[in-house]
C-alpha cells in the first residue's frame, strides 16, 4: 500500500519512531542494570505491571498531572534498604535517565512524579523508608525520607509531652521534601526552620555514579 505523505508529516514520524527506540532502549538498560543488584521483583514496577498505576497515583493532589496524557515514568522503584537507593541511582545514570525522588507525601507541582520536558525518566519512592527514632534524652531524632510530618510528629508525642519540632502545617508532606525545600512552619519564628534543625544527615554514596 502506498500513502502520499508531506516532508513535515514524514519529519514528525521519524522523530516519534527515534524517541520510541530511545526510551525502549534506555528502560531495557536500567533493568537490565537494576537486576544484576538487586534480586527482588517487589520493589520494582513498570507500566506492565497492575500495581504501577495505584502506585503511581497514592500521592498525586493535583489532578492536573493525572491524566492520560502526563508524561508517566518508566518504572517506579520502592527501595527497602539504602543498597537499593544506590542501586537505582547508579543505573539511572548509566541509563542516562532523569530519576524523581518522592518522599512519601503529597506534591502540588508534580515535580516528583512527571517530567515537564517529556525526557524518559524513573521514580524513586522512598514511601517504604520511613522509620523515626527518637531519643527524648538527648532530644534528637532520626528519621527517614519517606515518613511524613505527622508520622514524625506522632512519634514525637509519644515520646515526650514537652518536646516538638518545628515542621510545616500540612501533616501529609514528607520529611525529605519538608527539609530539603526549608521547612517553614508555626513554630520557625522561635525555631527557624525545619532545615535549621538538623544536626546530622546519613548519605549514602553511590560508587560509580558520575552525573557530568
Amino acid at each position: 500500500m502506498k500513502f502520499n505523505i508531506s516532508n513535515c508529516e514524514l519529519v514528525s514520524f521519524f522523530l516519534t519512531l527515534v524517541l520510541c527506540f530511545f526510551i525502549s532502549t534506555s528502560s531495557n538498560e536500567f533493568l537490565d542494570c537494576l537486576s544484576q543488584t538487586i534480586s527482588s521483583d517487589d520493589i520494582v514496577f513498570t507500566p506492565n505491571d497492575t500495581s504501577y498505576s495505584p502506585l503511581l497515583q497514592s500521592t498525586i493532589q493535583n489532578l492536573r498531572f493525572n491524566t492520560t496524557t502526563t508524561p508517566k515514568p518508566l518504572a517506579i522503584i520502592t527501595p527497602l534498604s539504602y543498597s537499593h537507593v544506590q542501586s537505582t541511582v547508579i543505573c539511572g545514570v548509566k541509563s542516562r535517565l532523569n530519576i524523581r525522588t518522592r518522599s512519601g507525601g503529597h506534591d502540588y507541582e508534580g515535580l516528583s512524579y512527571t517530567s515537564f520536558d517529556q525526557d524518559p525518566f524513573i521514580v524513586l519512592d522512598l514511601n517504604q523508608l520511613r522509620s523515626v527514632s527518637i531519643d527524648s534524652q538527648a532530644k534528637t531524632a532520626w528519621v527517614e525520607s519517606g515518613a511524613t510530618l505527622g508520622e514524625l510528629s506522632y512519634y514525637v508525642s509519644q515520646k515526650s509531652n514537652l518536646l516538638g519540632f518545628p515542621t510545616g502545617e500540612c501533616t501529609s508532606v514528607g520529611v525529605g521534601g519538608q527539609l530539603t525545600g526549608g521547612g517553614y512552619g508555626t513554630m520557625a519564628r522561635k525555631y527557624g526552620l525545619s532545615a535549621d534543625n538538623v544536626i546530622d544527615a546519613l548519605v549514602g554514596r553511590c560508587e560509580g555514579a558520575n552525573p557530568g
